[in-house]
């Protein structure tokens, strides 16, 4: 099995490395014992893109999404999302996954836990973005967006101490989950359809109204800094979002030339509808 291996959370790079299957299985039923979180290591279950881009240090690859060439596995994250018991039950029998409680399960309430789903074929991830991450957070419900971010590193099985509570279960079926890449794909040509769209009103609007609204050309540099000092970035709350678009109206900016904006600037965890509904509730509440 190959692996992209990141030894730490504040790693700046990353190794291909190989894991034995049955080193794999036992990874999963023995948890390291790492006390801090961040000292555990991480790991992508894929391979990276020839001639990464690497670091100038270590020469190693960066870890960067645009490094990750390919994934055969899913990895989730469920933090008070859904129980234990609840995803073993739902999911059973319909493909394999392996899942094991997480590194501060026991420490906050609820259950947290990972899973780790085998793909039916290797999925490439130029794929993974705000497509994939929509109809992902669709097919897992309660599963942190985050999870379906290109480049998303996962920490390996791992406690705080021996006695530390910890959980796993690794169901073995003779399917594995197959991703909905023409679905994705689908998606992926509404979106850019409706960006264009989008890209030729703005366009017309600037014409129609170049001498009476701001400069346009001002409001990418304005976004950028303001979703820096609300704190925005992948799998943050859309309050960031919400804020920077209020002090957009605030400003004077045109509602669309906003709109483009965000757009331009956000994560997978918030698709152009939703950037469209937030700017449209910012731009109301300012004109109140």
């Amino acid at each position: 099995m190959k692996v992209l291996f990141k030894p730490n959370q504040f790693s700046k790079y990353m190794q291909q490395c190989e894991i034995k299957p049955d080193d794999f299985i036992n990874m999963i039923k023995s948890p390291a014992i790492i006390g801090e979180k961040s000292s555990c290591p991480l790991l992508i279950y894929g391979e990276h893109v020839e001639n990464p881009d690497l670091n100038p240090e270590t020469r190693f690859p960066r870890c960067t999404a645009s490094n990750v060439k390919y994934i055969y596995m899913l990895q989730l994250d469920y933090d008070n999302g859904m129980e234990f018991h609840e995803f073993i039950a739902k999911y059973k029998n319909k493909f394999s996954f392996a899942m094991y409680s997480s590194h501060s399960f026991g420490y906050k309430p609820g259950d947290r836990f990972r899973v780790l789903i085998p793909l039916k074929e290797h999925l490439d991830a130029s794929l993974i973005g705000p497509e994939f991450s929509e109809i992902m957070c669709r097919e897992f419900p309660g599963c942190d967006p985050s999870c379906f971010v290109r480049g998303h590193f996962q920490i390996i099985p791992a406690i705080r101490e021996s006695r530390s509570r910890y959980a796993y279960a690794i169901e073995k079926c003779p399917i594995h989950y197959e991703v909905p890449v023409e679905e994705i794909k689908h998606l992926i040509e509404e979106h850019e359809k409706e960006r264009e769209i989008q890209r030729a009103e703005y366009e017309r609007r600037k014409a129609e109204h170049k001498d009476e609204a701001p400069d346009p050309a001002s409001i990418d540099g304005f976004v950028k800094r303001k979703l820096n000092e609300f704190g925005y970035a992948d799998g943050s709350h859309h309050v960031s979002l919400l804020r920077c678009a209020a002090a957009c109206a605030a400003r004077g900016f045109e509602e669309l030339d906003t709109e483009y904006a965000l757009i331009s600037y956000r994560t997978s965890g918030h698709p152009d509808a939703k950037i469209r509904r937030i700017v449209q509730t910012a731009y109301e509440h300012v004109k109140m």
